[in-house]
């Protein structure tokens, strides 16, 4: 079983390379020595065909038919049988023989990653999609990156990309080719094609991987597609409302990095629920309790908070934030004072620099430390001067 793996995240590996290359697949083959009994003949070809990079010759192929025809019903001698026709050059014959190989043994790695190369080889995107699809079932996980990195080659390719974007409707294969199409700098218009088919995928459990994909484009400076990429990982209308700020009243719609991202952590506790941000500080320690990235232009604003009562008069130990991404400078601390359940304040966003903005909830530590317990039912950004 190992042997089998390794041969198969081998061929993957190298099948990628060569498919971005634009080179063709090689023949892989089995070794000579194939004895009578069928059962032992098929499974030390079997063992022979994971372990070695021979062609199997005409003695040798003749040997597993004999052998086959003691047990009829095997897929085995159809592979070797098509190892045999690529290696002299008859790709379709081998192509027939490998898809009776798979109808007898649906399961078979071996088989399927032979064909796999045949289909790339042809630049048969849509077949090629489908075995991919199965053999991320049947392969261990680190097999699986092998595969994505042949989807996106399908994919980045012009003449591919239609055929293979039809034949990859299932989640897991889409989300696997977006973090790593994202990674890899692929154009933010290839990522929402993509993203378009996956109706809110990201809506639908943990989203960590939604996040890294958006903020890919983020940190390329892409931030309008990167907003455009999280609506749409997230089931949501491109004009999503009014507020600067998106669930401003903790509903728990959406997440990061343009909806709400809640941490907890040693230095205390936060969570949306019951459309409250609730935060525990235990005054200690410098923490971040909530965040999300705005996209405000620069001009005039105000930021404004309500709350619940607080467990003491003084919980300035906790502040809205308002900081540019690229300097990190803060526009505006609004401290959650003795004003008891709402505050606000003005703040400017400056013309340069600044496209794109952290809010922020912080706990920052005070010289005699206290425990504060708040619970936040909005916060919000409205412009006070003119665009």
């Amino acid at each position: 079983m190992v042997a089998c793996l390794g041969l198969t995240l081998a061929y993957l590996s190298a099948a990628g390379a060569l498919w971005n290359l634009g080179m063709p697949q090689k023949a892989i083959g089995i070794p000579a020595a194939v004895p009578d009994d069928p059962e032992i003949a098929m499974a030390q070809a079997a063992a022979a065909f994971r372990s070695s990079l021979a062609i199997p010759t005409a003695r040798e192929l003749a040997q597993l038919r004999t052998a086959a025809r003691l047990d009829p019903l095997e897929d085995e001698p159809f592979l070797f049988a098509a190892l045999r026709q690529s290696a002299t050059g008859n790709g379709r014959k081998a192509v027939r023989l490998l898809e009776e190989a798979r109808r007898r043994d649906p399961r078979s790695t071996d088989t399927r990653v032979v064909l796999l190369g045949h289909y790339l080889k042809a630049r048969q995107a849509a077949p090629a999609v489908r075995e991919i699809r199965a053999l991320s079932r049947l392969l261990p996980p680190q097999g699986r990156a092998a595969l994505v990195a042949l989807l996106a080659g399908l994919i980045r390719s012009p003449d591919t990309r239609a055929a293979a974007l039809g034949a990859i409707p299932s989640h897991p294969l889409r989300i696997a080719l977006l973090e790593k199409l994202a990674r890899d700098g692929a154009d933010s218009g290839l990522l929402l094609e993509i993203a378009a088919g996956m109706g809110g995928v990201a809506a639908e459990g943990n989203g960590a991987w939604a996040e890294r994909t958006i903020e890919a484009l983020i940190n390329r400076g892409d931030l309008e597609a990167a907003r455009r990429l999280w609506a749409s990982l997230y089931g949501i209308e491109p004009k999503y409302g009014e507020s600067a700020v998106w669930d401003s009243e903790f509903a728990g719609l959406g997440g990061p990095p343009f909806g709400w991202k809640v941490g907890s952590g040693p230095a205390g506790l936060a969570e949306i629920s019951g459309s409250v941000l609730r935060v525990r500080y235990f005054g200690r320690d410098r923490a971040q309790f909530a965040r999300q990235l705005l996209m405000l232009p620069s001009g005039s604003y105000r930021l404004g908070f309500r709350a619940l009562a607080y467990n003491r008069h003084h919980p300035a130990d906790l502040a809205w934030r308002i900081a540019c991404v690229e300097s990190r400078e803060p526009l505006i601390e609004l401290p959650l004072d003795d004003s008891g359940k709402a505050g606000s304040a003005s703040f400017e966003v400056p013309a340069e620099d600044c496209p794109a903005q952290w809010l922020s909830l912080w706990g920052r530590p005070e010289p005699f430390p206290e425990t504060s317990t708040v619970g936040l039912r909005k916060v919000w950004v409205e412009r006070t001067g003119r665009p």
